[in-house]
């Protein structure tokens, strides 16, 4: 914890030991777009993934990359899906 009252955890890809982090209430949660694509997928059987309420993404330019190398178009297509879903769940 920090003075803001902060817990900050890193996911890994492992779906028990994350949604564990994601129960953590006041956490500060960082993930790549993979990790959270694998924990977002089932939102409506995971309390957790529902219960965040702020989603900030970082490197936003990477969706719909075009004329990058293969892996950060790779990224950049789950990024685009992660972002979606994020939309679609709080519509």
């Amino acid at each position: 914890a920090n003075a803001f009252g902060l817990k900050c955890s890193i996911l890994t890809g492992d779906a028990s030991a994350d949604l564990k982090t994601l129960d953590v209430p006041g956490s500060v949660v960082l993930a790549t777009p993979e990790n959270w694509d694998i924990l977002s997928r089932r939102w409506k059987q995971r309390k957790a993934v529902r219960k965040v309420s702020l989603f900030i993404a970082n490197n936003i330019h990477l969706v719909g990359a075009y004329g990058l190398g293969e892996k950060r178009k790779r990224s950049g297509a789950v990024f685009e899906v992660v972002v979606s879903r994020v939309r679609y769940m709080n519509a």
